[in-house]
């Protein structure tokens, strides 16, 4: 788990402004403060019957917790739920189940440097399962959740693997960071977890797993000569690796944010660095990670995806600028899955430290904005007008992709906990702690 240092170097006010632009209802801005000066910081939210829920990090001075945030489609704020407890904890990722609750993958991160996975299964304001979970005392990192058909979960990310190195008058500790995948039971029972190490590379972490019902697909990062180069995994449902595609682009920057899976093929959404200019890439490939399609589209700006969507044969892609000298800070892409043609729309004139959508076009984003006496908020947004925006054409492009045959396995991590390292979290409304305020 990171922490960046600006989260706790100031207490900051949060409030979360939520804008809807649509063509047929009228503009609505509208302004929720915490009142106990949090920092609400997001990761991508999820639309579950017709609400957004939006996972959150509570962040002041040496406090950090998690939430939950509902609002509806006018942006009106349903309820909204803090977890907390005796040490740090950061959310990662947010599931609707198939029985209708929903699934986190959280991080804690305790007093003695301990680092676990937290799970929690909530409904309705109850907690209905829950675990912590540690590898042996090594440091986990669990960024990405599914749901299996069997109502266990897996999870994917990062361990550190620990071993003690020196002489009898000192200890020193050489870490290994290996890939990471697990699946439990919702009660916390470990079936199986696995590290994997791609040879030649450093630093291997998976940033999205997906699963088909009997295969998993994961989009994963390992560094090699300095450089992230992004991979594309399918695995079988015990963790057996069956194809592995590395994406090597010539010594070209090539960063892959977004995997998805819609209309029975594998979907991403990357970001390449080339003589001098920047072009968004999507591609999709079969079940068997056979390249089917990839195209190239020319941006106005270097940009961080945080999510694709699907909706009406259109893929759209919500993402924050990293040029500073532009006067916006958001860019959406509207991508035509039948035609290949494509819109841009920039929008906003705020630093974005964050930003996650669900469906068409609905962005939320953590704002850092010194000028406003409300250093930072959280902002929703809803309503980009595409009939005012230039379609463009794609050009069809062929990645350059090399299988990886080499890897290594590890199942030995030392004796796991189950409940231990972060202490329990316990769940209270925070309805009353957010407060509407004018325009």
């Amino acid at each position: 788990m990171k922490i960046r240092p600006l989260y706790f170097a100031i207490s900051f006010i949060s409030f979360i402004t939520i804008i809807k632009s649509d063509c047929n209802c009228q503009s609505v801005l509208k302004n929720y403060t915490s009142v106990d000066s949090y920092n609400i910081n997001p990761k991508p939210s999820i639309n579950f019957n017709g609400i957004t829920i939006t996972p959150v990090s509570y962040i002041k001075n040496e406090t950090s917790d998690i939430g939950l945030i509902y609002t509806d489609e006018y942006a009106n704020l349903i309820k909204a739920y803090r977890f907390t407890g005796n040490d740090k904890y950061v959310i990662n990722q947010i599931i609707p189940s198939k029985t209708g609750s929903i699934l986190l993958a959280a991080e804690g991160y305790s007093k003695n440097n301990q680092e676990s996975f937290y799970f929690i299964e909530f409904l309705d304001g109850k907690i209905l399962n829950s675990f912590i979970f540690n590898e042996g005392g090594n440091e986990l990192d669990p960024f990405t959740i599914v749901e299996n058909n069997d109502n266990t979960i897996t999870i994917a990310g990062f361990v550190k693997k620990r071993e003690p190195i020196g002489s009898f008058d000192f200890t020193m500790f050489n870490e290994d960071q290996f890939m990471y995948i697990a699946t439990f039971t919702k009660d916390g029972k470990k079936l199986w977890s696995k590290g994997i190490q791609f040879e030649g590379y450093t630093d291997n972490s998976a940033i999205k797993i997906i699963s088909t019902g009997n295969k998993y697909y994961i989009l994963a990062y390992g560094k090699k000569n300095k450089v992230l180069i992004p991979k594309l995994i399918q695995l079988n449902l015990k963790g057996k690796i069956e194809k592995c595609l590395d994406f090597n682009e010539n010594g070209n920057s090539f960063m892959i944010h977004n995997l998805e899976f819609y209309n029975n093929k594998i979907w991403l959404f990357g970001v390449m660095e080339k003589n001098n200019s920047t072009e968004g890439v999507i591609s999709s490939f079969d079940l068997s990670l056979n390249q089917l399609e990839s195209y190239k589209l020319q941006l106005k700006a270097n940009i961080l995806p945080s999510s694709i969507q699907f909706y009406n044969n259109f893929l759209y892609v919500s993402s924050s600028i990293l040029e500073k000298e532009l006067s916006y800070n958001n860019l959406t892409i509207k991508f035509n899955l039948i035609d290949k043609t494509y819109q841009i729309q920039t929008w906003g004139n705020d630093k974005i430290e964050k930003l996650s959508s669900y469906f068409n076009y609905y962005s939320i984003g953590t704002i850092i904005n010194p000028s406003n006496k409300y250093n930072n908020y959280l902002r929703f947004y809803k309503g980009i007008e595409w009939d005012k925006t230039i379609i463009n054409k794609s050009s069809p492009i062929t990645l350059n992709l090399m299988n990886i045959k080499k890897v290594t396995i590890t199942t030995r991590f030392g004796v796991s906990t189950i409940n231990k390292g972060v202490g329990e979290l316990k769940c209270e409304s925070y309805y009353n702690k957010l407060i509407l305020l004018d325009k």
